[in-house]
């Protein structure tokens, strides 16, 4: 059984070690909590691991690497987002792509910092 410490990471190599074991019980719980069949507790599991992966780009120096995980963040949507029928479950898809929304918008502002330079137009370019 893994178990966290109950104190406040003080670096990028604690923040993954914490995120892995995070990880690890959302993987277990999507394999329980399946797409077909457990739509709202599926896509809450998406969340909370998104939400941890957006807690370990905090502590991540490199703006490259904070894109990269933000577009993994953006992918772990994808799924629902192409399975999900938006008449049937509304909420969870409109809050669902308000999330991709967010992402999409701090991975633009991300770009920006790493090329000052560049006009607007280009940095929305994948």
């Amino acid at each position: 059984r893994l178990c966290l410490r109950n104190t406040a990471l003080q670096g990028f190599e604690e923040a993954r070690e914490s995120y892995l074991v995070g990880a690890a019980y959302a993987k277990r719980a999507k394999c329980f909590f399946v797409l077909d069949g457990f739509v709202t507790d599926h896509v809450m599991v998406l969340q909370q691991e998104s939400s941890l992966l957006g807690a370990l780009i905090a502590f991540e120096p490199a703006p490259n690497r904070r894109l990269s995980m933000l577009k993994r963040r953006v992918d772990l949507f994808s799924t629902p987002l192409d399975q999900l029928n938006e008449h049937a479950y509304t909420q969870i898809y409109r809050q669902t792509l308000f999330d991709v929304a967010c992402l999409c918008s701090e991975m633009i502002e991300t770009k920006a910092s790493m090329h000052p330079n560049l006009p607007a137009e280009a940095l929305q370019e994948k």
